[in-house]
């Protein structure tokens, strides 16, 4: 596993303290708060790393006692529902895409479904490999497994020519049948509970025909059964029931449609006030019929009358794995990158504690007195105690359509040093806003006509002044803007490079000079980065360098400002921050940079 996706998946706050690494380690290492094990180097742990997957897919063993989520690109995790503590792991051949996961009905074998090497057994108690199909596809839609286990649809990934979906036996790999969809870019492939019945959608390369067509097969003669046209909107996903008599469809847009399978007629009709979903289907007993949407909603449904039910709320990300119970009483959801959540689903009740971050940590910053810590990330803004890792304040950032958010998909992505204010913005739109992290209070925002990203933002270290990439569209350049804190008054922009798709800023610490490293995509999706410093005060460019940064390199001025160091993972190199001159190089790193004084 690289090292990229070891920093991008980090789900607690760990800290390391100097004074704190010269004192052995008591006898068997040290432990949080819970008694979980703690990396070598850290004292404390803010939150906790129970109930944690990657959340690719997850399933609930039939007696309710056993979590099985992707706990990393190279594992599966085994987690006791009653504390979240992993009790085993299955390590995994290499890096894996695991599209579902799902429990044999005696709780003994678990059945792995990945994009990449195929469909594999394993024995829940020891964890081996016992087998399975060889078959993988990187089409993660074009793979699905019946809920009893038993029949596995593989689809294909090829572009601009039709190509057939094949039903296996997914235990014994014995080819079930094989049906050829009349779309050229498959969207996805559904089973049935006893995998007799199939449902595909997609589109065509050329044209829209077929995009608002699912076709239903017979399984076992690789014959249609029906088409269902649902409407003029395109199909994004669609499931069957596990008796395989009703169809459900999500329309792009936010429509979910329901149809009798035998004969095409439609049943129910009604708007979802959210475009996007990531997961649809329903529950194992066929009686509700879930969505996991952007906005971080379970939402649920009553299959036989349309009503909604309480559903299940998290942060603002797309749930990645759902299971539920074999009785559809309790429903287990592992979101992209975050904490496992479980819920009743007659209630809506969540039934894991709620303990830290719920999501992913995107910045982290000391206060000024050196006794808290301040973290941010998609559940918004939480505030530690660092003698004794207890969680002082969570601040939740609401929605403001005065800023253009709108979804309530309000992310904290970045803190000034000393942790006084966080940049927040609206997850898909680029509106932006600074936050006072005390008060909650809005110090100011950008209008919702322009689009910002928060990731690439910098304050100075003395707290007056914030810079920040506005996008570039309707027929304006990308630029950095510098801003007044206080004020809100917009003291400087300077030009950036176009299609810039990541870009890292920096500011010395008293705000006069500004790094910018621009990432951007050219010809033949070569990556492309160009730095350049900039006196803040006058707007001139005092020296640029193309080439300099590798993709994913961090910026951080000396707190003199006389030094400005880039990060890379092949290590860190010293510049003259007011003449571009090379200082010094230091091999190895992770691409991580902080300066202290």
């Amino acid at each position: 596993m690289t090292r990229s996706y070891r920093r991008s998946l980090s789900l607690a706050v760990l800290l390391g303290i100097t004074a704190a690494a010269g004192a052995a380690d008591p006898p068997g290492g040290r432990v949080d708060r819970l008694g979980d094990p703690l990396p070598d180097g850290a004292f404390a742990r803010l939150g906790t790393a129970r109930f944690r997957a990657l959340g690719y897919a997850a399933a609930l063993s039939p007696d309710g006692k056993t979590l099985a989520v992707c706990t990393d690109c190279d594992a599966i995790g085994l987690l006791d529902t009653a504390t979240g503590r992993e009790v085993r792991r299955i390590q995994l051949p290499g890096v894996c895409r695991i599209a579902q996961l799902v429990f044999a009905p005696d709780g003994g074998r678990l059945l792995a479904g990945d994009a990449v090497y195929g469909v594999r057994w394993f024995d829940v108690a020891s964890g081996k490999r016992l087998g399975g199909l060889e078959d993988g596809v990187r089409n993660r839609r074009g793979l699905a497994l019946s809920a009893d286990g038993k029949a596995l649809a593989v689809g294909s990934d090829h572009i601009g020519q039709q190509t057939p979906v094949r039903v296996f036996d997914a235990e014994s790999g014995k080819k079930r049948g094989e049906f050829t969809p009349d779309q050229d870019i498959q969207g996805g492939v559904a089973l049935s509970g006893d995998g007799k019945r199939a449902a595909t959608w997609g589109r065509s390369l050329h044209d829209r025909s077929g995009a608002n067509v699912v076709q239903l097969w017979d399984v076992a003669t690789g014959k249609e059964e029906r088409r269902v046209v649902v409407g003029t909107a395109t199909v994004g996903l669609a499931a069957l029931s596990p008796d395989g008599r009703l169809l459900a469809v999500w329309e792009d847009g936010g429509t979910l449609s329901s149809w009798d399978a035998a004969t095409g007629k439609e049943l129910r009709r009604w708007a979802v006030p959210v475009a996007e979903a990531g997961l649809f289907g329903f529950s194992p007993d066929g009686k509700v019929l879930y969505a996991g949407t952007s906005d971080g909603l379970v939402r649920l449904w009553d299959r036989a009358t349309g009503r909604r039910l309480p559903g299940a709320a998290g942060p603002a990300c797309s749930p990645f794995g759902l299971a539920f119970l074999p009785d559809g009483k309790v429903l287990a959801a592992g979101l992209d990158q975050q904490a496992v959540r479980l819920w009743d689903v007659a209630t809506g009740r969540e039934r894991t504690p709620c303990v830290g971050h719920r999501a992913w940590v995107a910045a982290v910053a000391f206060a000024a007195d050196g006794r808290s810590l301040l973290s941010a990330g998609p559940d918004g803004l939480r505030r530690w105690d660092l003698p004794t890792g207890t969680e002082l304040r969570h601040l939740v950032i609401s929605a403001d359509e005065r800023f253009g958010d709108r979804d309530a998909s309000t992310l904290c992505t970045a803190l000034s040093p000393d942790s006084r204010f966080a940049t927040c913005g609206e997850r898909h739109r680029g509106a932006l806003r600074l936050v006072d992290t005390a008060s909650g209070r809005d110090l100011f925002g950008v209008p919702p006509d322009e689009r910002y990203t928060g990731a690439a933002s910098a304050y100075s270290a003395d707290g007056g002044r914030f810079a920040v990439l506005r996008l570039a569209g309707r027929g304006n350049g990308a630029r950095v803007r510098l801003l007044d804190i206080a004020s809100g008054e917009m003291l400087r922009s300077v030009p950036a490079e176009d299609g810039a798709s990541g870009s890292f800023l920096a500011l010395s610490s008293d705000g006069r000079l500004l790094a910018v490293d621009t990432l951007s995509v050219g010809r033949g999706n070569e990556p492309h980065s160009a730095l350049q410093v900039w006196d803040a005060d006058s707007g001139t460019s005092l020296w640029a360098l193309e080439g300099a940064c590798p993709p994913g390199s961090r910026l951080a001025f000396s707190p003199d400002g006389a030094v400005l160091a880039i990060a890379d993972d092949l290590g860190v190199r010293l510049y003259d921050a007011a003449r571009g001159i090379p200082l010094r190089e230091f091999k190895g790193g992770d691409g991580f940079l902080r300066v202290y004084p």
